[in-house]
């Protein structure tokens, strides 16, 4: 269960410009996603970060050139690749969660303008007006993005190397033009989760990420992903006998882009913020949940956002004891 996982922290320092795209094109403007950005201050996906550091395991561990895998197709060395269970997998129970990063300092948005050429004559395309790309940029013109990773303890070493080849690597979008440029990498220590006992079966649980809406509503959505969790976490099975939204704060859109199809995902998902009730069966239950959604998220499993940080809830309650593993 939870004593198989522990908690790989880790700093990077990028450059700015900084592009987080959104999949979306406004008139003549690439835009940024800014879903993520409070006062200035932005969060990076787990998404984006997974994409960073699987990158640099499948360069370390596929003995395959180029990897296969990433792109859907069969690969008969799957069974004992340890990249592929790293960033590959997207089932409950297994391998590695990328949380979101935290970035520190201020930013603001930034265009950068272009005209349109032919790739084969190299000459300015006739008739076609100027476009631009959306992109942050930190005041100071660097970034401090501090986050995690939640491994099985067989992968701590792959994940380590992995995050520190990142360096001199780009994060986000326009990488070919060195935007995102990775400075600096710092581990920042291996730690076990701490683990926290309910005194009550009811859950009153804070969203932190967006929490993605897998079903026909948000009761159906919170207890497919509550079943598919704990029963890849704990092999329970468990649902909430009782789901109430204590405080909403809306629905908005998280997505992905597959570089393999060149095209976005999209989900609708729950607002951070927004507040929660699960009632349970015995503390031990909520407990369980508790831990899970704390450390792994409340998704679906097999999803492209399962394991990238999404639904991640914390408590509200003050009725809870913390011990660690």
């Amino acid at each position: 269960m939870f004593e198989n996982f522990v908690i790989i922290d880790y700093e990077l320092v990028v450059q700015t410009p900084l592009r987080i795209g959104s999949g979306v094109q406004i008139g003549v403007v690439n835009t940024i996603n800014d879903a993520y950005l409070n006062e200035n201050h932005l969060l990076i996906p787990g998404s984006t970060l997974r994409g960073l550091i699987g990158s640099q395991a499948l360069k370390l561990e596929c003995v395959k050139s180029p990897p296969v895998c990433t792109k859907g197709k069969p690969c008969e060395f799957l069974r004992r690749c340890l990249a592929y269970e790293m960033i590959c997998n997207w089932e409950h129970g297994f391998g590695c969660y990328f949380h979101f990063g935290q970035a520190h300092g201020k930013v603001q948005r930034w265009h950068s303008w272009h005209v349109r050429l032919n790739r084969e004559t190299k000459t300015v395309v006739k008739g076609v007006g100027p476009f631009a790309y959306e992109a942050f940029v930190a005041e100071g013109g660097q970034l401090k993005i501090k986050s995690k990773v939640i491994a099985e303890e067989r992968l701590i070493e792959l994940v380590k190397n992995s995050i520190l080849a990142a360096r001199g690597q780009c994060l986000g979008g326009r990488r070919s033009w060195g935007w995102g440029y990775i400075r600096k990498v710092s581990i920042l220590g291996v730690r076990k989760p701490t683990i926290e006992e309910s005194e009550s079966e009811k859950l009153e649980l804070e969203v932190k990420t967006p929490v993605p809406l897998y079903g026909r509503g948000l009761i159906d959505a919170i207890n497919i992903a509550t079943h598919d969790l704990i029963s890849a976490i704990a092999n329970k099975h468990i649902s909430a006998s009782e789901v109430s939204v204590l405080e909403l704060k809306g629905l908005m859109t998280i997505s992905w882009w597959n570089e393999a199809l060149k095209k976005p995902y999209r989900v609708m998902a729950l607002k951070p913020g927004t507040r929660i009730s699960l009632l349970f069966t015995t503390c031990e239950e909520a407990s369980l949940v508790l831990n899970a959604v704390r450390m792994f998220g409340l998704t679906a499993s097999g999803q492209w956002y399962t394991k990238c940080g999404y639904g991640i809830l914390t408590n509200l309650r003050t009725n809870i004891k913390r011990k660690k593993k």
